[in-house]
């Protein structure tokens, strides 16, 4: 597996996440709590930071040998994804239908193996010198 598949795969992700988080905040925020959804203002932010963390995500993509400081920065944001999703899900705030419930586990799994697979990769495939 190579590490720019990864990082263009968690790229896509972000964008398709970041726009509709950014295009549909209130949709998306009743999709995964009816009862007590998160303010449309939160899903926004999250949207854009998303979508900024998608656009950088590709340009390292690109990049012939990243940093590995650079990737691993992408895997702990992926592992702060997945605890912050256990939290929201274990207050049972933001995430409270069923299908809101599965579809943000199966997003902090798809995230956890995405930040993984950077982490691990970026042994072999990243500049263990560069900063930036």
């Amino acid at each position: 597996m190579k590490l720019t598949y990864i990082l263009y795969t968690n790229a896509f992700s972000c964008l398709c996440f970041g726009s509709l988080f950014s295009l549909w905040p209130q949709k998306s925020a009743t999709f995964l709590s009816p009862e007590t959804p998160a303010h449309t203002l939160v899903l926004t932010f999250t949207g854009i930071a998303l979508l900024l963390n998608g656009i950088h995500l590709m340009a390292t993509a690109m990049q012939k040998t990243p940093s590995r400081l650079v990737v691993r920065y992408f895997a702990v944001g992926d592992l702060a994804w997945v605890i912050a999703t256990a939290i929201i899900i274990y207050l049972d705030q933001w995430i409270t239908s069923a299908e809101g419930l599965i579809a943000s586990l199966l997003v902090a799994a798809a995230v956890g193996v995405l930040g993984s697979s950077q982490w691990v990769l970026s042994y072999r495939h990243t500049d263990p010198v560069s900063d930036v």
